[in-house]
């Protein structure tokens, strides 16, 4: 992550230690990293005020787009850069602080991008600002061309959710957390608060980094965000750095098919303008005259293909409480646009 490998391969050279650690404490949460040099693996831990358990499934919904069918299709789940994220604030830059880097710090980052020590003292001395504006950016790009964001939550019946992410027309992905926890950093809980802290970038930037992704204003508590952290050795596309797109590779983190505990399908993925039968519990639809029907034939070619993962779709409780509930069902293709669900619980 971050400057990490410039950093270790730095630490290597230099034959000072194996593991660097550092922790640092930020309104009560606790921060921190460790480099293991002989095995070059970075390990980050976030703490919580009051520790908060690590739900056993995560889900991640989806709104009934091509590239959220794409990915589906194809096993990866895309790792945000923070212009790819709904929240403006979400990765502020604000969060880390640049000022008052001292000579030393300076000279050990620019060093990673090949700036000679005598260059660096003369703006240091003259022009310290424009300098400290330098590393600021360098270090945002870097940082989020080797690191993607991976958001989740725990629901997977949440009103809010489905409306707001899905408009109940989409899907859902629920994720075996232990099997993605092998291969990602994280999950951590989002720190949510009213009014952020800053943190030194001179204090460590690993630390920074890890805080800088995990702040968030309190308005999206309700989400219950928790976040997968995703480390590429290669650098990725960044938003804002057209001219290196053809060098860098897809935002993507490619998971197993057996990550996934279930897939759920929304209130009206079902477009009930297309149903043409329902009977003992099997309803078929012919989506050839659908707006979505490439992005739904597309879900559902996979669905059958894949006849192995456990499918549900979101029905309304039959009560007054206003509570979404799920019911398993398998997918069948009839014929090309015609496709079938039957309820199997």
């Amino acid at each position: 992550m971050l400057i990490a490998q410039n950093v270790r391969q730095h630490a290597k050279k230099s034959m000072q230690m194996d593991k660097l650690s550092m922790t640092k404490e930020i309104n009560d949460w606790q921060y921190s990293a460790i480099i293991d040099l002989s095995v070059n693996k970075m390990e980050l831990t976030i703490i919580p005020k009051v520790k908060i358990p690590i739900p056993d499934r995560l889900v991640k919904y989806y709104g009934l787009k091509n590239h959220n069918i794409d990915s589906v299709t194809n096993n990866y789940l895309y790792a945000s850069h923070p212009f790819d994220l709904n929240d403006p604030f979400d990765c502020f830059s604000k969060l880390i602080s640049f000022d008052n880097i001292p000579l030393d710090m300076c000279i050990r980052f620019m060093s990673l991008f090949q700036m000679p020590k005598e260059t660096v003292e003369e703006l240091y001395n003259n022009e310290r600002q424009k300098l400290y504006e330098n590393i600021k950016n360098l270090f945002y790009d870097y940082t989020y061309s080797k690191l993607g964001i991976i958001s989740m939550t725990s629901d997977s019946i949440d009103m809010q959710m489905w409306t707001y992410y899905s408009e109940h027309k989409g899907f859902l992905i629920s994720f075996k957390t232990e099997n993605l926890k092998k291969q990602l950093h994280g999950p951590f809980p989002i720190n949510y608060t009213k009014n952020a802290n800053s943190i030194e970038f001179s204090d460590n930037v690993f630390i920074a980094a890890l805080y800088q992704t995990n702040v968030k204003s309190d308005s999206w508590v309700k989400e219950n965000e928790w976040r997968f952290l995703y480390e590429s050795f290669e650098p990725m596309k960044l938003p804002n750095i057209k001219e290196l797109r053809d060098q860098q590779k897809e935002r993507r983190f490619v998971y197993n098919k057996s990550d996934i505990e279930e897939i759920v399908l929304g209130f009206l993925f079902f477009d009930p303008d297309c149903v043409i039968n329902y009977s003992n519990d099997i309803a078929t639809y012919d989506f050839t005259k659908s707006k979505n029907k490439i992005e739904i034939i597309g879900l559902l070619e996979y669905l059958v293909k894949n006849s192995d993962l456990n499918i549900s779709l979101i029905h309304l409780q039959n009560d007054l409480n206003y509570r979404l509930t799920k019911r398993k069902i398998s997918v069948s293709k009839i014929k090309d646009n015609i496709y079938s669900y039957k309820r199997i619980e």
